[in-house]
């Protein structure tokens, strides 16, 4: 009977554990998005940024798998790996060209509606079932979707900007489900050294098939190498939160980050929150709460 106390005690201390880890990765992809649109304010290459943003985490991460001397290659968190990563950075690509055009406060709530499309692709491929309270979710952000499309579309409801916000929000759907299947492997630090890396290749690739040459790798490593450690952060914190506590609490703790990345947006590069922009964000995180179960 003690042991059975103390086992119980010992989960759920590692649990109370995991839950600051969830709270440490909200803050760093809140910080993460906000260098993505100084970034994209700062004119920098976006294949050429990203590829000094994903090598960096990927040497974060493969330096911390191979110190821990316990390697063990799964062909499934592989294929997961690359696939999430290669989603990723097709939508990561459309986020950083909407982040200049539109700015963080208009991008960020429209892509956000990726926990909508992930709950929809859990309840036609998985047979899952929608709550009421994801139900409620689902129109939530919807409701997001139309007030900042009227509001900045004077009344238009589907644009460019729209639209390509969409995809990028279906893709980091499907990448974030492929991202909680590794974390249930595991194998995190495999299957975050192998994303990274995959992300850097096809960026690189991406920057040279591209031709194009600015002359600004000076300022695009700068931000890449900020933006790439941030991210290994906050990525490896959101992969260990997942491999021990349930997604239903760590999906709602890191898309609070939204509103740190709005805070340092509107704090220091000026942008604007109207009235209908707050309430479409303020909407977004109950949204993102309510879907996630």
């Amino acid at each position: 009977m003690l042991d059975g106390t103390e086992h119980l005690y010992n989960e759920l201390r590692e649990m109370g554990t995991m839950i600051y880890v969830a709270f440490l990765s909200m803050l760093f992809f809140g910080l993460h998005n906000f260098i993505y649109l100084m970034a994209s304010r700062a004119g920098v290459n976006r294949a050429r940024y990203l590829f000094f943003s994903y090598l960096t985490a990927a040497l974060l991460g493969l330096t911390l798998l191979l110190s821990t001397h316990e390697i063990t290659f799964q062909r499934a968190v592989a294929l997961l790996a690359v696939f999430s990563a290669l989603t990723k950075l097709v939508a990561d690509f459309i986020k950083l060209k909407l982040f200049g055009e539109k700015g963080l406060i208009f991008t960020q709530p429209i892509i956000r509606t990726h926990y909508t499309l992930t709950a929809i692709m859990g309840l036609l491929l998985l047979n899952e079932s929608l709550s009421y309270g994801q139900l409620l979710g689902v129109m939530l952000s919807f409701l997001v979707v139309m007030i900042i499309s009227a509001e900045n579309n004077h009344g238009s409801m589907i644009t460019r900007s729209v639209l390509l916000a969409f995809v990028a929000a279906f893709l980091t759907a499907i990448s974030s489900f492929a991202a909680k299947l590794g974390a249930m492997s595991g194998n995190v630090l495999l299957f975050v050294s192998l994303a990274f890396l995959t992300n850097a290749t096809g960026s690189f690739a991406l920057s040279k098939s591209s031709g194009k040459n600015t002359g600004q790798s000076g300022k695009e490593m700068k931000y890449g190498v900020v933006t790439g450690a941030v991210h290994f952060i906050a990525f490896l914190s959101a992969m260990l939160a997942l491999e021990h506590v349930e997604a239903a609490i760590v999906f709602p703790i890191i898309s609070l980050g939204f509103v740190v990345s709005a805070f340092l947006a509107v704090a220091v590069c000026g942008e604007r929150i109207t009235p209908m922009k707050g309430t479409a964000a303020v909407l977004s995180i109950v949204a993102g709460w309510l879907l996630a179960g």
